[in-house]
Order: C-alpha cells, then sequence, then structure tokens
C-alpha cells in the first residue's frame, strides 16, 4: 500500500495483517490523516496525541514499530505497538514502572493486554503464547518488575 508516496508494509502476525509505515513517516501520515478503506485513520484528537508521544519515544529504538490495524471489519483502524525480539515481532503495551526493590523506573513492554489480541482467532493461545515470553527484570537491580515486561529501558 502507498499513500502520499509514503510505503505502508503489510505484516502478517497471529493470522492478522498489520500495516506497517516507515517510523520515520508516521509523523507524515498521522498530519495527513487519510481515508483507509471507507475510515479515517486517527478518529480522535486524543489518539493522535498519543501516537504522536509513543512515536517519540519508539524512533529512539531499532525494535520497535508502531502498526495499524483493522480487528473487526465494521469499525475503524486501530493502533499495535510492536518490539523485535530475536527477529520475531511481538505485541505489546507501552508501560512506565517503578521497581519495588530500588529507585529505577522507566518504560516497559508488557504483551499481557488482552486488548492487544483483538480481532485475532485464536486470542487466547497467541495471548498465552506471548505471556510465556521470558520476562525482564529490572535492569539496575534485578528484581522481578510489578507487571509482566519482556522489554525495559535501560
Amino acid at each position: 500500500m502507498k499513500i502520499n508516496n509514503i510505503e505502508i508494509q503489510e505484516l502478517s502476525l497471529n493470522n492478522q495483517i498489520l500495516y506497517a509505515p516507515e517510523m520515520n513517516k508516521w509523523k507524515e501520515l498521522i498530519e495527513l490523516n487519510p481515508i483507509i478503506d471507507g475510515a479515517r485513520l486517527i478518529r480522535y484528537e486524543d489518539i493522535k496525541t498519543l501516537l504522536l508521544k509513543n512515536l517519540d519515544f519508539f524512533l529512539n529504538y531499532s525494535i520497535f514499530s508502531l502498526v495499524f490495524y483493522r480487528p473487526f471489519s465494521h469499525n475503524g483502524w486501530f493502533y499495535l505497538n510492536l518490539i523485535a525480539i530475536n527477529g520475531q515481532w511481538h505485541r505489546f503495551h507501552l508501560e512506565y514502572l517503578n521497581c519495588t526493590k530500588c529507585d529505577w523506573s522507566g518504560a516497559a513492554a508488557n504483551p499481557a493486554v488482552m486488548d492487544l489480541y483483538l480481532g485475532i482467532k485464536n486470542r487466547w493461545d497467541a495471548f498465552n503464547a506471548e505471556y510465556d515470553l521470558p520476562w525482564v527484570p529490572c535492569p539496575k537491580c534485578k528484581a522481578a518488575l510489578p507487571r509482566p515486561a519482556i522489554w525495559a529501558e535501560e
């Protein structure tokens, strides 16, 4: 797919089609806010604000991608954060955590949020597979973090 000279790659994850613009083109795509397959890419201003905030963070790391998808044919577009671990894409919710054992606080990638799996035929299987990934400890003291995390900011 191509929108206004912005290449958008089609990915499949858990048998779900995801659309991945080049990360450095997302801001341009957000400003264009095109209608794709009859639905505006961004329907609400607060979503635009959140996407821009997450994008600013993601652009600091080559392991992240931001994609859009349509979990249900009758609804608008949804957005999904992806992280590459060992060459595989994984869904995650970006959270900010505090270690309960030391003074570390930072961003973490939590795959254990059920909404990440909307529209997947076997969403519990996908959820369980991601939930079973190794969780990372606190980057500073190596204690367990208070929530599941497959990545944590150093």
